[in-house]
């Protein structure tokens, strides 16, 4: 799977990314997160499968082949061509610290430790849920 992604911070506090991917990805869906949605697996591929479904997908690029696997998981075959997403939002600065706020979300933005040397922003960034952190770095073209 690959990733492109293009992210400008402007001077007035607000964002934008432009995120390009390409390639497959399997992901199992767990039995439980499926009975708690209320669909088969074959019912879940319908409602994310931008290629079979007619869905308005715009331009995700996007098709998935599901079937339930022995554990009982809907197991995924993702395939992503070309598949474009935008994400808008303001941002803040305060120290070591950049906080990123979804325009189109109503969550409590988490800020990350970040790091500017040149033309390279690193960021590192954790979850709540998660153990562990990512290091995501951007570099100025």
């Amino acid at each position: 799977m690959q990733r492109d992604d293009t992210t400008t911070f402007a001077n007035d506090g607000t964002y934008s990314i432009v995120s390009l991917e390409n390639g497959t990805m399997t992901v199992a869906y767990l039995q439980r997160c499926m009975t708690a949605i209320n669909e088969t697996c074959a019912q879940f591929q319908a409602s994310i499968d931008c290629g079979s479904t007619g869905l308005a997908c715009g331009t995700r690029g996007f098709s998935a082949s599901c079937s339930a696997n022995a554990a009982g998981n809907c197991e995924c075959i993702e395939n992503f061509t070309n598949s474009t997403t935008h994400e808008d939002g303001t941002y803040t600065l305060s120290g070591n610290m950049l906080t990123m706020a979804r325009t189109d979300s109503t969550t409590t933005p988490l800020p990350v430790d970040y790091c500017v040397q040149g033309n390279t922003l690193t960021m590192r960034v954790t979850s709540p849920t998660y153990t562990g952190s990512a290091i995501v770095t951007h570099t100025r073209q």
